[in-house]
């Protein structure tokens, strides 16, 4: 084994711990992250040119963590991860309102709409399959490659944007 491989394998080993919290951060998959560490790990020893030095080689593999990620997300996207529902199409139509109640719920409505636009790209995904496509947690985690858990978890994020949004609303 070379030297320059060693030196590659105990810097990768160094910044191991904090190149997996990124990646864990990111992808918010235990699993996921461990993969594209391990991937992380291969493109830095395959490298054609490693870097000379060892800050060189922790922002190399940064930067290679931050491109997985990218790749990782563009793949799903291109399986459907990121498909989104037009939520500009939702309309409220109940003649039998009056007036100032129908006004009231257009602006609710308006409100959630925003919301919805503005949630992380993940959360809104799951949100929109589970509310619109009418999925379960298990169909989402399975057509997305994420865990029930995830699911779960990204669906109460997503609740709670939606409440403390409407509570903004009923304040204004």
């Amino acid at each position: 084994m070379s030297s320059q491989k060693t030196e590659l394998e105990r810097a990768f080993i160094d910044h191991q711990h904090t190149l997996q919290l990124f990646l864990y951060k990111s992808v918010d998959s235990r699993d996921d992250a461990q993969d594209l560490l391990q991937e992380c790990y291969v493109r830095l020893v395959k490298s054609p040119t490693p870097p000379e030095s060892a800050e060189g080689t922790r922002a190399y593999l940064f930067t290679i963590a931050r491109n997985l990620v990218t790749d990782l997300f563009r793949r799903r996207s291109v399986n459907g991860y990121g498909r989104n529902v037009d939520v500009s199409s939702l309309e409220l139509q109940d003649p039998a309102l009056c007036p100032e109640r129908s006004l009231e719920l257009s602006q609710e409505l308006q409100c959630l709409k925003r919301c919805i636009q503005d949630m992380p790209e993940a959360t809104r995904t799951i949100f929109l399959l589970s509310r619109f496509e009418d999925m379960t947690y298990p169909q989402i985690a399975n057509s997305l490659g994420v865990s029930t858990r995830t699911v779960e978890r990204k669906m109460r994020e997503a609740m709670t944007l939606l409440n403390n949004s409407l509570e903004g609303t009923a304040h204004e």
